[in-house]
């Protein structure tokens, strides 16, 4: 996928509803307060735009590095999160699709990690 396709799907991600978009992953998070929502949406939000940041400032692409420990911080950022572990898990499962988006794994990193999260 080239450089522009990368940007444009996560300014495409970064404007969605999440929760309206993807509550398929976890259908119980339609039942989320709009302030959980908030949250996790901005949390979300803030690491496409760092992640964008990152493909505009780089001559070809990012480093995988790079680009995995914004998504690891987003992560980390979502674990400290004043939200309930359902909409935690529901957020964990769209950093792996914007991980995808991005190009890098992270999954075997992430069950490692403590989020206490694992794949299903």
């Amino acid at each position: 996928m080239t450089k522009a396709a990368i940007i444009e799907k996560l300014e495409k991600f970064k404007f969605a509803d999440k929760f309206a978009t993807f509550y398929r992953i976890q259908p119980t998070v339609l039942l989320a307060a709009d302030d959980q929502q908030d949250i996790i949406s901005g949390i979300l939000d803030d690491c496409c735009k760092e992640l964008i940041k990152l493909y505009r400032a780089a001559k070809k692409n990012p480093t995988k590095l790079s680009m995995r420990k914004e998504i690891v911080k987003c992560m980390n950022t979502i674990y400290k999160a004043a939200v309930r572990q359902e909409n935690k898990d529901f957020a964990y499962e769209l950093c792996w699709y914007i991980a995808e988006i991005a190009g890098v794994n992270i999954k075997k990193i992430a069950s490692n990690k403590k989020w206490g999260y694992k794949e299903h």
